[in-house]
């Protein structure tokens, strides 16, 4: 088998977990010798901004805000972390012109490839238009689960979808409640789906050093950090609510992340008007996301929807505590020994109208179950005992992306 591998993502390749996701599989791809291209979303004026893990000459752009695509990239979520176009507003004429711009670049890459793997991010149009086409190719596809909630949202591409997907020769999931949603969602055997979950960068995020760890110890105040969308689904807003429950005089609250429209405006209101020193970094990079982490003392993702929680991994590598929702298919994915040491808590979420809309009047039981978790992992920051343990530390060490893409690569 040639060593080539394509990627394709219908968003930008940065900013969200699928584009983090990318990236780091084709670092681990480029580490065993594969020759390599990634076909992603970009901007006209600046079509190679987002390229922080990827080699300029591999990444053929399809460009938005051109005259060939008049608008924003659409968004596998309603609320991105840069300007972005609905699915459910998309018309004919842009499903059209969108599909056969990323057709063009991969007929473009394929001219200098022979046998190439071709792995699709989301399942979603782009992936059944490509599987569908390319039938004699090895197509393959990772969910990362948007695509499951924009079948629910946009049934109306529900046909083309599933048809086109018909013909993936493989699927990857994160977790096995995901494994499940997509045999029911799309009608693909269960043969077909393997689960392979996430793993975290090794080349960003580490456990602190011994000197680390007595500075941590040292620090005037714990720092709470959030990394994600501002978004209302990602929760942020509740997390706030929980903070202003909780009598920690000196916190310190960062929020890694940026977000558009009304949402992210009442966020960043809301958060600053609490008793907190709050500091908003908007988008970072992966390597100032880690150098963060190390920094700080405990992470809380109070999100109602993921498809996997990266994050949560990050933060373990990092040697931070963990306040999360209870996110399907999280829980088992942590090894029994983290979860033993009790440096993480998982919070039942609310119930849920849709796949990621909390029921309003569940919200303050939620709030106050968050904040319960986070006072008490605040009052134990000062334990990190457990960061020295060789046991804790081999059981970070088995979740980064090396294994990952060792099972992953399996099936090629």
């Amino acid at each position: 088998m040639a060593k080539e591998l394509v990627q394709l993502l219908d968003q930008r390749p940065a900013m969200t977990g699928s584009g983090i996701y990318l990236q780091a599989l084709y670092n681990a791809a480029a580490e065993v010798g594969y020759k390599q291209a990634v076909i992603g979303a970009a901007l006209a004026d600046s079509p190679y901004q987002d390229l922080e893990g990827i080699a300029r000459k591999d990444f053929y752009p399809v460009l938005f805000n051109s005259d060939k695509l008049p608008y924003a990239p659409f968004g596998m979520s309603d609320n991105m972390p840069y300007p972005s176009s609905q699915y459910r507003n998309m018309s004919k004429k842009q499903k059209d012109s969108f599909l056969d711009a990323y057709l063009a670049e991969l007929e473009k890459v394929l001219e200098g490839f022979e046998d190439p793997i071709i792995l699709t991010h989301h399942l979603w149009l782009v992936a059944a238009e490509v599987s569908k086409k390319y039938q004699d190719l090895k197509v393959m596809a990772v969910c990362h689960g948007t695509g499951i909630r924009q079948l629910r949202q946009n049934p109306g591409f529900a046909a083309e979808v599933k048809e086109g997907l018909s013909y993936l020769k493989q699927v990857f999931a994160l977790n096995d409640v995901q494994k499940e949603l997509i045999v029911n969602h799309f009608s693909i055997e269960p043969a077909q789906i393997k689960v392979t979950g996430l793993g975290y960068n090794s080349q960003y995020f580490s456990l602190p050093t011994e000197q680390e760890i007595i500075e941590k110890r040292s620090k005037d105040k714990p720092e709470l950090i959030y990394v994600g969308k501002l978004s209302y689904s990602k929760g942020v807003i509740s997390l706030i609510k929980a903070l202003e429950m909780i009598d920690c005089r000196n916190l310190k609250v960062t929020l890694i992340g940026s977000g558009q429209g009304e949402e992210a405006q009442e966020i960043k209101a809301r958060a600053s008007d609490l008793k907190y020193q709050v500091e908003f970094t908007g988008q970072i990079s992966q390597a100032e996301v880690a150098k963060r982490l190390r920094l700080a003392d405990l992470l809380c993702l109070p999100s109602f929807y993921e498809g996997f929680a990266l994050v949560i991994l990050e933060a373990l590598a990092s040697g931070l505590r963990i306040v999360s929702s209870d996110l399907p298919g999280v829980r088992d994915k942590i090894p029994g020994y983290i979860k033993e040491t009790g440096t993480i808590n998982f919070i039942e979420l609310p119930e849920l109208k849709d796949v990621d809309k909390p029921v309003e009047s569940d919200l303050p039981g939620y709030e106050r179950r968050l904040a319960k978790a986070v006072s008490e992992q605040l009052e134990k920051v000062d334990e990190l005992d457990f960061l020295r343990e060789p046991e804790y530390k081999k059981a970070v060490q088995s979740l980064n992306w090396k294994s990952v893409f060792a099972e992953i690569e399996a099936e090629f």
